[in-house]
């Protein structure tokens, strides 16, 4: 009766871990199918993200696209970076689904210490990355609403010149003007654009695929679209044009060259234009009828000789954005190339900063200024630092105005650790505006900060440099130079444990042969010393066993893949000296060492491996010069090195001397009660 009361028992045990068994494998089924789901959801967003980090950046580099093109082509990369959004939101209620499915499950342990962590961490690089975009898609926004207001201001100036040329030819003022084009009446777009067409070399930019001119035509009326009007005090206001006096001349109280002389104007005085310019013929000089500011002053002046002509700079001031054109009265201008600015960034401890040269094909980075072929400005990297140095150009009126293109700060183990940023140094030739601006992507990762022994001016410095107002010094300074130490601005991220996996490799059957002792990194550019390799060891660092198959070099940032049990402590001690080994006799991994396993007849010969990453950092795989014998071909090692029952030579880790896994692991082979610790 007892027997078979015991057996009943037996069989319901049976019976319910097969059943528990059924359900675990179920639930891993379901949650694998998550994970596959999140997986795919992931590629596809960050493929998407990456397709608009790619566009955004050839809007920004490109400086011959329109304002319509630059917007366009942001709200494509915005809808792809929509898009890859909504993907991770999903993929992340799914992972969180995972997570929660997993609970205790022993089955499941695996999905829930690897697979969904991995992706947990795949998911926040994937959001960095949206972030990234983000940033990106204001630059281009920003760069798109500039555009459009340079181009805006451009087809403003064209737009004046014509009417004062018309103005001029016909001898009329400009009330006179506007009663002629409708009536005296104000004026609507329409109106507004069939005057401007027929005065002739517009047409392009009036075309009706264009869209400049209903921006001109709101600019002017002040509204916020073509459904205003343009006032008579508004249509004045926009065909006023101001004189400069670059250089001494009269006043006279008549259009005729000998008429009476009122008085002298001070070189700097600004006249407004009423009428004219028109030519003396007897004396071959162009004279204006003008009003002089400071005085509410209206006369005549002699404005400039015909062989001299300078109404050419009025279109070019206007692009400048000044408030209102200046052309000159004489073409004596002061032209000066000792505009200068110098920027020396210092990479301070733990940074990096890496970037883009100064693109000399075209004046994508140069505004204004740089000289002939752009060879007076540069943006160079050395091993400390970065230096962005740029000089005006000798025979212009410019000044300085350029820009360095994606500077890369990167400082590992903090957070943010990178950024990517746009330098913009310029001085104004009129007045004292001057700005240096800082845009970056995702967000500024650094901050400026004073070094012993800096040269030129410091971060206090460059923070009075900046006014764009042109406020600050009593007298105008066009000579500037800077040197800082960029830091870390983020907090410093907790240093992530080494992961750190064992197994055996079968190396030779039967006879012994030469196996080599090397040491495998995953990347030649993230290499570790000896000391960095010695000092991965620190408390937290989690240790594994592959009890089934060989290792291999990890990939750096994936985190460990492969099936293994995790190791007590106390049976890992003597894997530090076998890597520490490896590391000293192959010089890092520089040279292979021949090892001699002991014969191992009619068996295999497996040689001790240990990959180990150090997360984000580094990764390698060090083969050392360990070896055990296994009298089955084809049974592996049961036990991880250094707990091998070695004593005897032909049967060497079937056996363990000691339980290093827990019996709750499914794959630790103490969870079978057959296997017991007995050498």
């Amino acid at each position: 009766v007892a027997i078979a009361k015991s057996e009943a028992e037996a069989r319901a045990r049976r019976a319910h871990e097969e059943e528990r068994k059924r359900a675990a494998e179920e639930k891993r089924q379901e949650v694998q199918q998550i994970v596959d789901d999140v997986t795919k959801a992931l590629g596809s967003a960050e493929a998407k993200l990456v397709a608009a980090d790619d566009a955004l950046r050839a809007l920004a580099k490109d400086s011959g696209l329109s304002s319509d093109a630059v917007a366009q082509g942001t709200t494509e990369a915005e809808g792809r970076a929509n898009e890859a959004d909504e993907e991770l939101g999903e993929a992340k209620a799914q992972s969180l689904k995972a997570e929660k499915a997993c609970g205790d499950i022993p089955e499941l342990r695996r999905l829930a210490t690897r697979d969904v962590p991995w992706l947990q961490g795949e998911h926040k690089r994937a959001e960095a990355l949206s972030e990234k975009c983000r940033g990106l898609i204001k630059v281009a926004r920003d760069k798109a609403a500039q555009k459009a207001s340079e181009e805006v201001d451009k087809l403003k100036a064209q737009a004046v010149a014509a009417v004062r040329a018309a103005m001029s030819a016909q001898g009329k003022s400009g009330e006179e003007t506007f009663e002629e084009i409708n009536g005296g009446s104000a004026l609507s777009c329409e109106s507004f654009v069939a005057y401007l067409k027929g005065l002739g070399g517009l047409e392009e930019a009036l075309s009706p695929d264009s869209a400049l001119a209903g921006r001109l035509f709101a600019h002017v009326a002040g509204s916020e679209s073509e459904e205003g009007e343009i006032a008579k005090e508004s249509f004045l206001e926009l065909i006023k044009l101001f004189y400069k006096c670059v250089k001494g001349t009269v006043l006279s109280d008549d259009i005729t060259i000998k008429s009476k002389t009122v008085r002298r104007l001070e070189v700097g005085e600004v006249l407004e234009a009423l009428e004219g310019p028109s030519k003396d013929e007897g004396a071959n000089v162009q004279r204006v009828r003008c009003l002089a500011v400071q005085e509410n002053e209206e006369d005549c002046s002699l404005v400039q000789h015909s062989r001299k002509s300078s109404f050419g700079h009025e279109e070019k001031l206007k692009q400048e954005g000044r408030p209102a054109s200046v052309p000159l009265l004489e073409t004596a201008e002061k032209r000066d190339d000792g505009y200068h600015f110098d920027l020396f960034v210092k990479a301070g401890p733990g940074v990096t900063i890496t970037g883009l040269p100064f693109d000399r094909s075209s004046d994508a980075d140069a505004t204004y200024g740089c000289g002939s072929g752009y060879l007076k400005c540069s943006c160079t990297y050395t091993s400390d630092g970065f230096r962005m140095t740029g000089y005006g150009t000798q025979g212009t009126m410019t000044a300085l105005d350029f820009t360095c293109h994606d500077v890369i700060y990167s400082m590992p183990g903090h957070r943010p650790d990178t950024c990517t940023c746009n330098y913009t140094a310029a001085l104004s030739y009129w007045g004292k505006a001057r700005r240096f601006s800082q845009e970056c992507s995702p967000k500024q990762c650094y901050k400026f900060e004073d070094y012993p022994g800096a040269p030129g001016g410091h971060v206090q410095d460059l923070e009075r440099f900046h006014h764009p107002n042109g406020g600050g010094d009593a007298e105008k300074v066009i000579d500037w130079s800077f040197s800082v130490q960029a830091e870390a601005l983020g907090s410093v991220v907790p240093e992530t444990p080494a992961a750190v996996l064992g197994g055996w490799k079968p190396v030779a059957s039967g006879a012994a042969l030469s196996i080599k002792q090397s040491v495998t990194w995953s990347s030649t550019q993230t290499k570790a010393s000896a000391k960095e390799v010695a000092e991965a060891f620190t408390a937290g660092s989690k240790y594994t066993f592959s009890s089934t198959e060989s290792v291999e070099v990890p990939e750096v940032g994936k985190g460990e893949a492969t099936q293994s049990v995790e190791v007590s402590l106390s049976s890992t001690t003597s894997w530090k000296n076998t890597i520490t080994e490896t590391m000293a006799s192959t010089n890092g991994g520089a040279q292979e060492v021949t090892c001699n396993p002991a014969p191992c007849p009619s068996g295999t010969s497996y040689q001790w491996q240990t990959s180990v990453e150090k997360l984000g950092k580094w990764g390698a795989l060090f083969d050392s010069c360990f070896f055990v014998c296994m009298p089955n071909q084809g049974q592996h090692p049961k036990c991880p090195f250094g707990t091998c029952c070695t004593g005897k030579s032909s049967d060497q880790c079937s056996t363990c001397t000691v339980q290093w896994c827990s019996e709750s692991d499914p794959d630790c082979p103490f969870s079978d009660r057959s296997f017991k610790v007995a050498c």
